[in-house]
């Protein structure tokens, strides 16, 4: 970008569903001609840039907006009538300490 310079800038039109944005730049560059030649050559480029418009919201805003959603890393089922192997997990992260990273059991089933 140091080399040339912008000649024109156009929008090129999209859907306004489509969250494109494309812009049609020309470009120039000013090329002196080989040793002791007086001429100057001027080479000029058209391309088109598209740009994507993602949307996303703040982690404060998600919560806000979509109630009782999962943060978790892990997600654990059991699906049987005794729930000996979540009680060996619970004892597990007890033994290990590891029950301060758990934040929230959200529901017990049984």
């Amino acid at each position: 970008l140091k080399h040339v310079r912008l000649v024109d800038a156009a929008w090129i039109w999209t859907e306004h569903h489509s969250r494109r944005l494309r812009v049609k730049l020309t470009v120039a560059r000013d090329l002196v001609g080989a040793s002791g030649s007086t001429y100057v050559t001027c080479l000029q480029q058209s391309l088109v840039v598209e740009y994507v418009v993602r949307t996303r919201n703040c982690d404060a805003c998600n919560k806000v907006a979509a109630k009782d959603t999962w943060q978790a890393k892990v997600q654990v089922r059991q699906k049987t009538e005794h729930p000996r192997t979540l009680l060996a997990l619970e004892q597990h992260m007890l033994k290990h300490q590891k029950s301060r990273v758990a934040l929230r059991e959200v529901k017990r089933v049984g």
